[in-house]
C-alpha cells in the first residue's frame, strides 16, 4: 500500500511538471527563443509564424525586422518591401530598412523604383562606404537602357578596392559585343554562311556555305545537261537553303546578344550577390 501512495504521488509530481513545462513553452520568453531558433536555422516561413505570436505580447520593431528579412530570405521581395517600408522612419532600423528595401526592389528589377526610393530617401552626397546605398542606384543602370552617369562619377562612387572591377562593368556596358542582325542577314544574302560566321557560329556558317554552294552547283549543271527536272529541283532546294541560311542568321545574331546579356547580368548580380547587395549581414545568430 504504501508502494502505490509513493507512485500515485509520483505520477502527479510528473504530471504537474509537465503541464507547467507544456504552459512555459507558450510564454513570451520561450516563444521568442524558438523563433529565433527557427531563424538562424534558415526556416523562416515557421519562424515568421512565431515572431507573430511573440507580438502578440510584445510591441517589438527588432522582431518586425526580422520577419521582414524572413519574406526577403523566402524571396517574398514584394512582401519583404511592404514589411520594411514600414520601419524606414524608425530611429534605429531606418538605414537599414530603407537598405533592405532597394535590395528586394533590385533583385525584382523594378529599377525605376529603386532610383525613386533612393532619391527620397538617401543623400546621393553621402561619404562613400561599403553600405552606401548609391552603389546599387548607378548598378540599376548596367542592367537598363537607360543612358549610363558620367564614367568617373560611376567610379568614384565605390571604394578604391573596387575600381577595377567596376570599371571592367562599366566598360562592358559601353562597349558591348552585340551583333547587328540587320548585318548578319545581309552578309548571309551576299555569301551563304557569312553571316553565321560574324555571330561566332562557325560550324553552321561553314556548312550554310557548303550547302547552299553544293545545290548552287548542282542545279547549275544540271540546267547545263538539259536535264530540267533534276535541275528544279536543286534549284528549289537551294533557294530553302539560301532563304534558311538568311533567317538563322538573323536569329543567330539575336540569340549571341541575348547571350551576351545574359551573361553580364549574370556576372553583375553574383558580384552584387557575393556583397550581399551592399547591406549589412546582421549577426543575430551568433
Amino acid at each position: 500500500m504504501h508502494r502505490i501512495v509513493i507512485c500515485i504521488s509520483v505520477i502527479i509530481i510528473l504530471s504537474e511538471c509537465l503541464s507547467a513545462q507544456t504552459f512555459d513553452l507558450q510564454s513570451p520568453g520561450n516563444i521568442k527563443k524558438f523563433a529565433d531558433h527557427l531563424f538562424c536555422e534558415g526556416d523562416f516561413l515557421r519562424a515568421m509564424d512565431e515572431y507573430e505570436k511573440y507580438l502578440q505580447y510584445v510591441d517589438d520593431d527588432t522582431i518586425r525586422f526580422k520577419i521582414a528579412l524572413s519574406f526577403s530570405g523566402i524571396g517574398e521581395h514584394e512582401t519583404a518591401i511592404q514589411k520594411f517600408s514600414l520601419l524606414k522612419y524608425h530611429d534605429y532600423f531606418g538605414y537599414n530598412s530603407a537598405l533592405e528595401q532597394l535590395k528586394s526592389l533590385f533583385i525584382l528589377k523594378r529599377f525605376n523604383d529603386l532610383r525613386d526610393e533612393f532619391i527620397t530617401d538617401f543623400n546621393s552626397q553621402q561619404r562613400i562606404s561599403y553600405y552606401n546605398p548609391i552603389k546599387l542606384y548607378y548598378f540599376s543602370f548596367l542592367l537598363t537602357e537607360d543612358t549610363l552617369p558620367a564614367e568617373d562619377d560611376f567610379i568614384n562612387a565605390f571604394t578604391v578596392n573596387e575600381h577595377v572591377d567596376i570599371r571592367n562593368f562599366y566598360k562592358r556596358k559601353i562597349q558591348s559585343e552585340y551583333k547587328s542582325p540587320a548585318l548578319a542577314g545581309i552578309m548571309a544574302a551576299l555569301i551563304p554562311g557569312s553571316g553565321k560566321i560574324y555571330t561566332e557560329n562557325y560550324g553552321d556558317g561553314l556548312m550554310a556555305f557548303l550547302s547552299t554552294g553544293v545545290l548552287s552547283y548542282l542545279a547549275y549543271t544540271n540546267f547545263k545537261a538539259k536535264h530540267n527536272t533534276r535541275a528544279w529541283i536543286f534549284t528549289g532546294l537551294a533557294g530553302l537553303f539560301y532563304a534558311g541560311n538568311v533567317y538563322g542568321s538573323i536569329a543567330s545574331a539575336q540569340i549571341f546578344n541575348a547571350g551576351v546579356k545574359f551573361n553580364f547580368e549574370n556576372d553583375v548580380n553574383f558580384y552584387l550577390a557575393e556583397r550581399n547587395y551592399y547591406v549589412p549581414r546582421y549577426d543575430y545568430c551568433r
